[in-house]
């Protein structure tokens, strides 16, 4: 109880006193304590201190055991763990790389596919993947897309021959649709009559049509017309009108006969019931005699002593839906300089983004802006000026055909070349 060392290992400390912090932990009864050299304890290498009361007398028995060895199974259980962590990480980190690598590698072809088919590189063979896992779904989509892609692309440049053909049979339509039209510019041989016309189809073919010819050695005809519909089968209603006109023109003289004759022969097989809107006149060319039938068509503009009029002709139906359709005359009486303009509804109906027709009377007021005097080609350009300028290079809406037709009383003496040519 005193502090003094009963019995030790080590002989030469019976009888001693204990090192101050080994008789501080005992008196304070802490249980176990870790004395150091470094606290002054009588000790070479820190220890620990465990101390058992004996019953029945103030002794106290005292075991020390040396930290090195209390730690020993502890440090060795640590070098365990970190071993078996080293392995296990080892083994994670192989695992891991293995499944990368069978990851990674089909990417990496994908990858390099993927580039191939945006250079448009499509004929190549993906890595055979029977794996029910992403990478194979992936795999196998991928391809299946590769394959729909070029199926695609072969239906799209199918579709781009087929519409350069188309593009190619359409100029060789229009061309011949443009063959059946006359010139633009027509004088007639004694000099008393002078045409000049215009055709803008709104796409590569179209329905509208002028023709002019004539009938016998006094008398002309011209015609401007408006197929129903546009596109192809309206160049080839057309195509049929123009070419039925000129032959049953040669048996009438009459506009009404005219029209009469054709109309009949239109609505003969005509199962698709298109018809076609048409003006004729016939002028006799030494009196000025002009007589006008209409057939569902825009009323003409007569041009005479600087100011422009309609001439209010009596219609009657469209070509191709009556056959037993008449046709009532108009007779006017042109004085020198005198010009009609016939027109379709490209015309009147021409319109931009505001919607808003052009109208009769911005035609009115064109034609009454050329100058008296002038050929027939200012009344053409003229009304088609007007129309670019109010459509603002929108695009067309609708065919537009314009002729213009001047009765000279004492004829021209000064005939254009290419009006020589085509007289």
């Amino acid at each position: 109880a005193n502090g003094m060392f009963l019995a030790h290992d080590w002989s030469s400390y019976v009888g001693t006193r204990g090192s101050k912090p080994f008789v501080a932990a005992l008196a304070a009864h802490r249980n176990p304590v870790r004395i150091t050299p470094e606290m002054g304890g009588r000790v070479s290498e820190p220890v620990w201190v465990y101390f058992v009361p004996i019953a029945g007398t103030t002794w106290t028995a005292g075991l020390t055991m040396p930290e090195r060895e209390v730690l020993a199974d502890l440090r060795r259980t640590y070098y365990v763990d970190i071993l078996l962590g080293l392995v296990a990480l080892a083994g994670v980190s192989l695992i891991a790389l293995v499944i990368t690598r069978r990851l990674m590698a089909p990417l990496a072809v994908l990858s390099d596919r993927a580039e191939d088919v945006a250079r448009g590189e499509l004929d190549f063979a993906l890595p055979n993947v029977r794996r029910r896992d992403e990478v194979g779904r992936l795999t196998r989509a991928f391809d299946q897309m590769r394959r729909q892609l070029a199926g695609h692309i072969d239906s799209a440049k199918q579709i781009a021959r087929e519409q350069e053909r188309m593009a190619s049979e359409l100029d060789i339509a229009r061309q011949i649709q443009l063959a059946l039209i006359p010139e633009p510019h027509w004088l007639a041989a004694d000099g008393h009559v002078e045409v000049h016309a215009a055709l803008r189809p709104a796409s590569a073919v179209g329905g509208d049509l002028y023709t002019y010819f004539a009938l016998g050695a006094r008398h002309i005809c011209v015609m401007v017309g408006d197929v129903s519909d546009k596109g192809i089968p309206a160049a080839l209603f057309m195509a049929r009108t123009i070419t039925l006109a000129r032959t049953l023109a040669t048996h009438a003289r009459s506009p009404s006969d005219i029209l009469g004759s054709l109309n009949r022969e239109l609505c003969k097989g005509n199962d698709t019931c298109m018809f076609v809107t048409l003006l004729c006149g016939v002028l006799e060319t030494e009196t000025g005699l002009l007589s006008l039938a209409s057939a569902g068509h825009e009323q003409p503009v007569l041009h005479a002593g600087g100011s422009a009029l309609l001439v209010d002709v009596e219609t009657g139906p469209a070509l191709g839906i009556d056959r037993e359709a008449r046709y009532p005359v108009r007779v006017l009486t042109l004085l020198g300089g005198d010009t009609v303009l016939m027109y379709t509804d490209g015309v009147s109906e021409a319109h931009a983004d505001n919607q808003k027709l052009y109208g009769t009377h911005a035609i009115l007021d064109s034609v009454a802006r050329v100058q008296d005097g002038a050929s027939t080609e200012a009344y053409i350009d003229q009304v088609l000026g007007d129309v670019d300028a109010y459509t603002a290079g929108a695009p067309a809406y609708d065919d537009i055909a314009l002729l213009a037709l001047t009765w000279h009383e004492h004829g021209v003496t000064e005939v254009p070349l290419d009006a020589v040519a085509n007289s």
